[in-house]
């Protein structure tokens, strides 16, 4: 029994590492929006600056 157990941690930490990354590739923004683009920039993977809003990918 003990066997199973330590089988079933590794599937366990195996499909929670999976997810994780499965999850990473899907968010665009990488961290949150740690970076700051500009006036007109791509703001797809970035932030605007404060009082900018993003409009089909470009800050307005």
């Amino acid at each position: 029994s003990r066997m199973r157990f330590f089988v079933l941690l590794f599937a366990l930490v195996f499909i929670m590492t999976t997810a994780v990354n499965y999850a990473d590739a899907f968010n665009v923004p990488p961290t949150g929006g740690m970076c700051l683009t500009t006036d007109g920039g791509d703001c797809r993977r970035c932030e605007c600056p404060k009082g900018r809003s993003c409009r089909k990918g470009k800050c307005v």
